[in-house]
C-alpha cells in the first residue's frame, strides 16, 4: 500500500489518507510517519470507527480464510476495495459488490474511482451490504447447515 498503491494514486493527482485499525501501531508508528498512512490501533467501536470513511480498503496477498475484516466493512455498507485474496472465501461480485484490484496499479484506480463518483461508491456499498445480509440471511443459514447436515449423514451411510 505504502510503496506501491499511494505512490500511484499521488501520481494521478490523489492524496489518500489511509487509516489502519488493528494491532501493531506502537511497533511500526515511526515507520509510517508522514507517508500518508495512519495506524489507529485497536478501537473500541469498529463500526464507529468505520463510519467516517468513504471506503474500505484490504490490499491482503497472503493468508487463508476469510478475511472477517471485510466483513466489517460490508456490514456498515462502505464499498469494498481488495485483492482476490483480500475477499477470498467471500462469494462477491467484482465490479458489483467491491472493485477489484490485484495489481497495484488496478488498486490505485478503484480507489480513485471511488473518490471521484460519491453516488457510484454509494451504490457499490449498498450492493455490498445486501450482498452480506443475504449471505447471512437465516434462510440462507438453515440452507448451509442442512447441507453440512446432509454431507454428514450421508458419509454416516457409505462408510465415508
Amino acid at each position: 500500500m505504502r510503496d506501491e498503491v499511494l505512490p500511484v494514486a499521488r501520481q494521478r493527482g490523489f492524496d489518500f489518507r489511509v487509516d489502519v485499525i488493528g494491532a501493531g501501531r506502537e511497533k511500526y508508528a515511526q515507520e509510517f510517519e508522514g507517508t500518508g498512512i495512519h495506524l489507529l490501533g485497536y478501537v473500541e467501536s469498529l463500526e464507529e470507527a468505520l463510519s467516517g470513511h468513504r471506503m474500505f480498503l484490504s490490499p491482503v496477498t497472503y493468508g487463508t480464510g476469510v478475511k472477517t475484516k471485510v466483513l466489517d466493512g460490508l456490514s456498515v455498507g462502505l464499498p469494498i476495495v481488495a485483492t482476490r485474496k483480500g475477499v477470498e472465501g467471500i462469494p462477491l461480485v467484482p465490479g458489483r459488490e467491491f472493485l477489484l484490484g490485484d495489481a497495484a496499479a488496478d488498486f490505485a484506480q478503484a480507489m480513485m474511482a471511488l473518490a471521484n463518483d460519491a453516488s457510484g461508491a454509494d451504490r457499490l456499498g449498498a450492493a455490498g451490504r445486501a450482498r452480506l445480509q443475504n449471505l447471512m440471511s437465516s434462510a440462507q443459514l438453515e440452507v448451509g447447515w442442512k447441507a453440512a447436515l446432509d454431507s454428514v449423514s450421508t458419509s454416516d451411510r457409505t462408510g465415508g
